[in-house]
């Protein structure tokens, strides 16, 4: 845990605002969860044991820990991402709004970057003593009262041009990864129109799935750049003909049922009732986009006994 700073106009942000008490406590207290660099493991237990350790209903602590990132994912506060195989968490903006003095060596990566972590030539093996908060200058101050509130976190970045943590959870979903800067380009182009990233990425990762069920050898796969350029994100899915049965999604592996967001097939697979998040009725996500981020967090906290479920059924 680190020591963190709140800065004053924090409590008056619309973000912040927009949110529950609980999870601005939840959104605070990740702060000195995460590393220097804004990045730490995404896992809810692990969160709900360091930041709630004294909490007499652990169980309690945890649905309540897990509820709030995704709410903050879905807000755009945080980002959550998968590198090799391990999920992460990133403090979106925080670079803008936090200045760690002689930073740790960072341990995790962040969005979009490979395995292994940047370095720095600063590192200092003493936390106390070098995390700091940035004070921000009265101009910055007055920019972030004055400015046009954006649709997305993405059109924002595009428009600043900084990388933008979305266009690496697009990166980490598309299959085929070529020409990495065309595709950059091609995601600020797409978020200049306007268009919701998050319904991006779900194309993304849709379109993905069907591939991967069709069989489609890499090198047909549409380039990145391409897919964006076309708008292949507003594409409706191909309809069978009709003297063919619908298949239904292929759930062979974990990332299958991640990928297709089905929740109720992994809690048949496993025999247990299906029991996803409910939306507060001051949440202002359409229906359809909540039960599907909700179905996936429910899969990723039955994780361990879906792959064994999976395993099992292999060598059975």
């Amino acid at each position: 845990m680190r020591i963190r700073t709140i800065k004053p106009e924090f409590w008056r942000s619309g973000d912040i605002t927009a949110l529950s008490r609980e999870d601005r406590l939840l959104f605070i207290g990740l702060w000195s969860y995460v590393d220097d660099n804004g990045v730490g493991i995404d896992d809810y237990r692990a969160i709900a044991a360091d930041l709630f350790a004294l909490e007499d209903d652990p169980k309690d602590i945890r649905d309540y820990v897990r509820e709030g990132l995704a709410t903050l994912s879905r807000g755009l506060l945080i980002v959550r991402y998968e590198v090799d195989d391990k999920h992460y968490i990133y403090i979106t903006k925080w670079r803008k709004h936090q200045r760690v003095d002689r930073p740790n060596k960072p341990r995790y990566p962040e969005p979009g970057s490979t395995s292994d972590p940047p370095t720095s030539d600063d590192a200092n093996p003493s936390r106390e003593d070098r995390e700091g908060f940035a004070t921000p200058s009265p101009s910055g101050t007055e920019e972030q009262r004055n400015r046009v509130k954006r649709t997305t976190l993405a059109a924002a970045a595009a428009k600043n041009g900084k990388t933008d943590p979305l266009f690496d959870v697009f990166w980490s979903v598309y299959p085929r990864k070529v020409k990495k800067d065309d595709a950059r380009l091609a995601w600020k182009t797409v978020q200049r129109r306007k268009v919701d990233p998050q319904h991006v990425i779900d194309a993304a990762r849709q379109q993905a799935s069907r591939w991967r069920a069709e069989g489609k050898e890499i090198k047909y796969v549409q380039y990145p750049a391409s897919w964006l350029r076309a708008g292949s994100y507003d594409d409706e899915p191909e309809q069978p003909s009709l003297t063919l049965v619908p298949a239904a999604p292929v759930l062979a592996s974990f990332e299958d049922y991640r990928l297709n967001a089905a929740g109720p097939e992994a809690a048949q697979r496993l025999g247990v009732a299906y029991l996803p998040a409910q939306q507060r009725p001051s949440d202002p996500t359409p229906p359809q986009q909540f039960q599907a981020a909700a179905a996936i967090e429910w899969i990723d906290a039955h994780e361990p006994e879906i792959r064994a479920a999976l395993a099992h059924e292999r060598t059975g």
